[in-house]
């Protein structure tokens, strides 16, 4: 009887050892897993639109192991693109290896039908100042890795104001711009099956835009002073075939789209940068060289800033 006891009382205090030291590994575990968390810090929280044309908007929203980041890209009047992302969160950078891609089509009447293209994408969005850069490892944002910068009215810790203005007052416009800008005379717009009507003017410093719309097209036209020229000042990351050129009354104008209409059109004069963006990845839909014409002659009288 001796025996037994003294042998359950090695077995008790063995037991209670292990018992403590998985409790110390746990412990330990959990203190190790608290340490590669990284809280998003509230001022990368909220929403954000895309630097150049304003027409993709990113949301971030904290969770507890990283954010939940949204992306809408309106493509053209009758279709959005739509990015779902859960990211881990480093110090530096969103990290995502899930995210999911959707083409999303609007009926006349508001009704949509959803295509999944993929839901495993990869790729990272890496703070720079008040801004994210979104980096895609399967490229369907374009080539290009894209800047958002955080919408300062909805954020309004960041204590800077909103540069971005919409409006239907051109004046108000080129204020908020500080660039003048005429867009074309309604005659030069395109007719017939490419129609569109005049929706709203986008500006922020710098930059002076016009947006045209109708149930089958859309017109983005654009004018900088800033470094941001070509395909990047268009706004338009999708891929196309064919890039040339065309010389209209000695005005290099370059292309790019199915090698006969041109979904992007850019140029300079002096020390300005326009770009033209049409119907955003609908290859083959694109603007002819007529209509192009007609638009630059359209802007021919416009004053050069001084």
């Amino acid at each position: 009887m001796k025996k037994l006891s003294k042998l359950f009382l090695i077995l008790l205090v063995i037991g209670l050892t292990l018992s403590g030291c998985g409790q110390k590994n746990t412990d330990n575990n959990e203190k190790k897993e608290e340490n590669n968390t990284v809280t998003v810090p509230g001022e990368l929280l909220g929403y954000y639109y895309e630097q150049i044309a304003g027409r993709g908007a990113l949301n971030v929203v904290g969770t507890s192991d990283g954010a939940d980041l949204t992306i809408d890209w309106g493509s053209s009047a009758a279709e959005t693109a739509h990015w779902d992302i859960h990211a881990t969160y480093d110090g530096s950078r969103f990290n995502y290896t899930d995210g999911k891609y959707t083409v999303m089509t609007f009926d006349e009447k508001g009704n949509h039908t959803d295509d999944v293209k993929y839901t495993d994408g990869s790729g990272y969005f890496e703070v720079v100042g008040d801004t994210l850069v979104w980096h895609n490892d399967k490229g369907d944002n374009g080539s290009t890795d894209v800047v958002f910068v955080r919408d300062a009215e909805r954020a309004e810790a960041v204590g800077m104001p909103n540069p971005w203005l919409e409006t239907d007052d051109l004046n108000d416009a080129i204020k908020n711009a500080g660039v003048e800008f005429y867009p074309p005379i309604e005659e030069a717009l395109p007719t017939g099956k490419h129609a569109v009507n005049f929706k709203t003017y986008i500006s922020t410093p710098g930059t002076m835009s016009v947006l045209y719309e109708s149930d089958d097209n859309q017109l983005m036209l654009r004018k900088t002073n800033g470094e941001v020229s070509g395909v990047e000042l268009a706004g338009d990351y999708n891929k196309y075939s064919k890039t040339w050129e065309h010389m209209f009354k000695g005005l290099k104008i370059n292309l790019v789209g199915d090698g006969k209409t041109a979904n992007i059109a850019y140029f300079d004069v002096d020390k300005f940068h326009y770009a033209f963006s049409f119907n955003p990845g609908q290859e083959g839909n694109g603007l002819t060289l007529d209509e192009i014409n007609s638009m630059v002659m359209g802007m021919e009288n416009e004053p050069t800033d001084k």
